[in-house]
């Protein structure tokens, strides 16, 4: 039987259990500190009525149901229950609740927030530094029946614990450390903990509430990051970010924007998934200029909150503003992105309510938007499993017909075989030379973009055309101007070369179609059912690295959407990128960051050079001066290798992915010509009939499916 307390080595387990009682006592101050603050009560609207029949939580259950009924309906073979794997892969990971993500520095009050929100006291907050792992809060009602308890802490391996999978018995169970109530949560996931690192690292806790807002998403509470402490609190904001659908950025408003925030909250924007369906420029980015009740007036509240959005906006290229509205043809004006920001307190209900008006606006919005998305990815998916079985059984039934005339037409295509083989193998290898060319001329070219943005004489015309002071804020502000518009170059590049990467596998995968159908001269009769592209791609993924596959994939549609949810590559539900509604193939090629990439790359000069210059800023020349040492600094802390490494990597992934998809492709042709073989040569008609049986009864459980979807 299941015993997570095995899991933690006996003599740490009663030790940390022994703290428990002394530490929650003095943790319940805090915890009943928080039931003070005026908790959040609209969530509560409508929430009461009947759910409709075709709400997301109610489809996903449906097909879920529908999804074990087909597979304990008959005895498929192992093609038939991988393709139903595959469209349950979809359906687990596409039919979910939203992930809210609240996210900032530390002490701007986050756990405060996440209390409002839940209208609960359950999450330890104080005014120190208290979250020290992501906390992921659902509904009691998303909670699988193999786990009990309110709270669940669990490990992780080095890239954490995989939030997607917690429904997962197996893996979730492997990894419990503890089971309990809200005292697991000081004793574990708060800085008073001090458990040590080791084999069962604790990397998240899981919180099972009964609370409104839980039902139309999941909350996580994020350590906050940039104290310098902790290199894991950054890594936590990261990886929360990574996985988001919705973000609320907490900024105090006595020091709202400066330039921590405003790098951070750049690169947030980089990975955030663009929603389709929306009429509003980040409609899924709340900012938050927390604890407003410090400053008192509105009027000057509204003032910080103009003054700190408009040093964020101009912080980002104008060019990359433009580029993000054509892309998605929304304006992104510095007033609309100032729309985004938000005064907030937990101490007053009127100053926080527009805020929460929008916020239950968007959650009331998504669950259409997700379900109509998924209806369609599923349909595609069942219409591209239909062709193929449709072609499969016509093969069949023929070979059953005339099978010497069939194994004569299969003897054309063996004898082709080793020719095509070469001509593949020779195309395969012109591709890897293309992409080694791809990332010399990458490299080349941010080489030049590089030296043109730290030309000395355009940072001088920048900070005048910025109106930037000499002061430390003003030297924030460059930095994260001249980094944000590295990565936008850099992305630019990227993205254009990616784009002659996609016409070269095209043009790969074409003349792989196409040496099969000249191979099938004289035997076009013969069908050998066979998805390239499927094969192609599915290979890719599962390879461990795959760069500018992923963009490939992405220019599919709806078919690379499911085929990279559906081999596990947990590169749309581990990004918070559902199929086709959170950002879907355009959120993936709006931004390389979603894959990873280098415009995620963080540049952290400002201190340095705020010493560097400090004495050279009081001369009349200080622009030049600042300029110079901004240069400086940049070389020395190596900037342009740091991004080339990055376009190294992206570049040898990408052939690694390449690689990887095209062994896959030739393995799937030669066992389909194998079984073709063995099945032309059988005497025995009776398997034939079965394999027809077991594809006509599939495809009248797909038919069921669709009913369902439709």
């Amino acid at each position: 039987m299941f015993d997570p307390k095995k899991l933690l080595k006996q003599s740490n387990l009663s030790k940390q259990l022994g703290k428990v009682s002394k530490m929650v006592e003095g943790t319940k101050e805090i915890v009943d500190s928080t039931k003070e603050i005026a908790s959040s009560k609209i969530f509560d609207r409508d929430i009461k009525k009947k759910l409709d029949a075709r709400s997301v939580r109610q489809l996903r259950s449906d097909l879920l149901k529908k999804i074990d009924d087909i597979r304990s309906s008959g005895q498929w073979d192992t093609v038939t229950l991988q393709r139903i794997q595959d469209i349950e892969n979809v359906v687990q990971k596409s039919l979910l609740k939203p992930k809210l993500a609240i996210v900032g520095m530390s002490d701007v009050g986050k756990s405060h927030l996440t209390n409002a929100l839940l209208g609960t006291s359950k999450i330890p907050s104080d005014w120190s530094p208290m979250t020290s792992i992501n906390i992921y809060i659902k509904h009691i009602e998303d909670r699988p029946e193999f786990l009990t308890e309110e709270v669940i802490i669990f490990s992780g391996e080095k890239n954490g614990f995989d939030i997607n999978r917690v429904d997962e018995r197996e893996y979730a169970e492997n990894r419990v450390l503890m089971t309990g109530n809200e005292e697991l949560l000081v004793t574990y996931a708060t800085r008073m903990s001090d458990i040590e690192s080791g084999e069962h690292e604790t990397k998240a806790a899981v919180v099972y509430l009964d609370s409104p807002i839980l039902k139309r998403c999941d909350i996580i509470d994020v350590p906050g990051f940039g104290t310098g402490d902790r290199v894991s609190d950054d890594q936590y904001a990261q990886e929360s970010r990574q996985i988001a659908d919705i973000i609320l950025y907490m900024s105090v408003s006595n020091a709202f924007m400066r330039g921590t925030d405003i790098s951070f909250l750049k690169n947030t924007i980089d990975t955030l998934p663009f929603i389709k369906g929306l009429d509003k420029p980040l409609a899924n980015l709340f900012v938050l200029a927390s604890q407003s009740h410090i400053i008192g007036d509105e009027m000057k509240v509204n003032q910080i909150l103009d003054a700190g959005m408009k040093r964020f906006y101009r912080s980002v290229p104008t060019e990359e503003w433009s580029s993000y509205s054509m892309a998605r043809n929304l304006e992104y004006s510095e007033a609309n992105i100032r729309e985004r920001c938000y005064p907030y307190t937990t101490n007053d209900e009127k100053v926080r309510n527009y805020f929460e008006m929008e916020l239950i606006q968007l959650l009331d919005a998504l669950p259409s938007l997700i379900e109509t998305q998924t209806r369609l990815t599923i349909k595609e998916m069942i219409q591209e499993q239909r062709s193929l079985i449709e072609n499969e059984i016509r093969k069949h039934e023929a070979v059953m017909s005339d099978r010497k005339k069939y194994s004569e037409q299969l003897h054309v295509l063996e004898m082709a075989e080793p020719e095509r083989k070469l001509n593949e193998k020779k195309e395969r290898a012109k591709v890897q030379r293309f992409i080694e060319g791809l990332k010399d001329e990458d490299i080349f070219r941010f080489s030049q973009e590089y030296a043109d943005v730290m030309d000395s004489q355009k940072i001088v015309s920048r900070i005048e055309e910025a109106d930037l002071s000499k002061d430390k804020e003003g030297q924030n502000e460059l930095v994260n101007l001249l980094s944000n518009d590295l990565k936008f170059r850099l992305n630019q590049t990227l993205e254009k070369s990616t784009e002659k990467f996609i016409q070269r596998v095209d043009g790969y995968v074409g003349n792989f179609e196409n040496s099969l159908e000249f191979a099938s001269l004289g035997s076009a009769e013969l069908n050998i059912s066979f998805n390239i592209k499927s094969a192609f791609v599915g290979g890719a993924v599962g390879a461990a690295a795959f760069g500018g596959m992923a963009f490939y994939a992405a220019s599919l549609g709806n078919l690379g959407g499911y085929i990279l949810v559906a081999q596990g590559a947990g590169i749309l539900s581990s990004l918070g990128v559902n199929v086709g509604i959170f950002g879907g193939m355009s959120g993936i090629m709006s931004g390389v960051s979603l894959i990873g990439g280098p415009v995620t790359l963080g540049i952290v000069l400002t201190a340095a050079i705020g010493f560097s210059v400090y004495k050279l800023l009081s001369n009349n020349d200080w622009r030049v001066s600042l300029a110079k040492a901004i240069r400086k600094e940049f070389d020395k802390q190596n900037v342009e290798n740091q991004f080339i490494d990055s376009i190294v990597k992206y570049w040898n992934d990408t052939q690694i992915g390449f690689d990887t998809g095209a062994k896959e492709l030739e393995k799937e042709w030669a066992l389909r010509m194998k079984n073709t073989r063995a099945e032309v040569e059988s005497k025995d008609t009776s398997e034939i009939e079965r394999k027809i049986e077991i594809l006509t009864s599939y495809k009248r459980s797909l038919h069921s499916l669709t009913k369902l979807i439709d």
